[in-house]
């Protein structure tokens, strides 16, 4: 795995990308592949995957049928921290603020007013 991780070929790294369970060092040099469908594969199927990782490839893809909600579901997805959102220009990463334990009554408040629609649904949930 670590020879094909290395692979010149992105076709390859995006198959190692798909194992479910890898040594840190490839995990580690898969996170920092230049292809973004490498990134995208290793958020969807490797339990290994960084967290700081997989916010990143939340913060550009919705989600697959085959791995619904990934990454934010991933059991490595940051929760804690993710109030620092709350203010991004990005409604899909202000959606994540919600989620975060430290979440106030007064921050649901001021989410369920965002203009981003998808932010104010979200905003009265119970945290995943």
């Amino acid at each position: 795995m670590r020879r094909l991780a290395g692979s010149c070929h992105p076709l390859i790294r995006r198959s190692v990308a798909r194992a479910r369970h890898l040594p840190p060092d490839v995990v580690k040099r898969l996170a920092r592949d230049e292809d973004r469908t490498v990134r995208l594969f290793l958020a969807e199927s490797c339990d290994d995957a960084p967290p700081e990782m997989l916010l990143e490839v939340w913060s550009w893809w919705d989600g697959s049928f085959s791995h619904p909600d990934r990454p934010r579901s991933h059991p490595k997805f940051p929760r804690t921290g993710l109030l620092r959102y709350a203010g991004d220009p990005a409604g899909r990463m202000r959606r994540l603020a919600r989620d975060d334990p430290a979440s106030t009554p007064a921050d649901v408040a001021r989410l369920s007013r965002d203009p981003d629609a998808e932010v104010r649904r979200r905003a009265p949930r119970t945290p995943d």
